[in-house]
């Protein structure tokens, strides 16, 4: 859960802004759309998104955690796109998230699904504006791509693929409801820390994982605190890395 999903979910597209030509309009997902001599009128083409992107995108595996083994993340022709899994705080962890951003005019005429990360993969489906999301929490499903994008696995009704994650934002309802979610977890790490200094206990890993992860945006003091507490290497340590979680989720949950 994002405590702050706006600015944790929003990419910087400047490499994507540069690659559009003069004569190209970017869509939703990122992919150019060349501008058709007889009509002038913008027409998706997904060759020209390829040629205008990059000529040597040749080798690409994405980590399949945060440092070991790598896997490839292949494109609709088959050519691997340069990408990597997202960042702990990167990912959207399950959440619920709105269609959000996109502009009358656009070219593809909405959010493009498509079968793999990236705007040259196949495209599935469009989403409105509007449409309700519900992301992957396997953290394999977010990754980066070598421009800065953010693509998330999601599913909508009977449609289930791959978007641009930087039009995908949570309503007031969807924010609240992720909170909710992440509070339940702190409660449960909470309970580890009830006897205080000297009687405090070790979070087991995947619970203190679970919550890292919901959290989303946060300092990085937290990530190493609740690290700590599920391996601490001594018991010092453990208490004072309970305050600094105290610290930073209790005003947000214990209201």
């Amino acid at each position: 859960m994002k405590l702050q999903p706006s600015p944790a979910f929003l990419v910087n597209l400047s490499v994507i802004g540069a690659m559009c030509l003069l004569v190209a309009a970017c869509g939703s997902d990122g992919a150019t759309t060349a501008v058709s001599e007889t009509t002038n009128v913008a027409v998706p083409t997904d060759s020209a998104a390829t040629n205008a992107a990059s000529s040597d995108t040749t080798s690409v595996e994405t980590t399949s955690d945060d440092s070991a083994a790598t896997t490839a993340v292949a494109s609709a022709d088959g050519e691997p796109v340069d990408s990597a899994v997202c960042i702990t705080m990167e990912s959207p962890n399950g959440d619920e998230f709105t269609v959000t951003g996109i502009e009358d005019d656009d070219a593809d005429g909405g959010l493009v699904v498509r079968a793999d990360p990236g705007p040259d993969s196949e495209q599935i489906s469009v989403l409105p504006e509007g449409t309700e999301v519900t992301t992957s929490a396997e953290p394999a499903d977010c990754v980066e791509l070598k421009t800065g994008d953010l693509w998330w696995n999601i599913v909508s009704e009977d449609t289930v693929g791959w978007v641009n994650s930087r039009y995908l934002q949570m309503s007031a309802e969807q924010a609240a409801a992720s909170l909710a979610k992440t509070c339940v977890l702190y409660d449960e790490v909470k309970a580890y820390d009830e006897g205080g200094a000297n009687e405090s206990e070790f979070v087991p890993e995947s619970l203190a994982t679970d919550l890292d992860r919901a959290i989303g945006s946060h300092p990085t003091g937290v990530s190493a605190a609740l690290a700590i507490v599920a391996s601490p290497p001594d018991s010092s340590e453990l208490f004072l890395a309970f305050e600094t979680i105290t610290g930073y989720l209790g005003s947000l949950c214990e209201n």
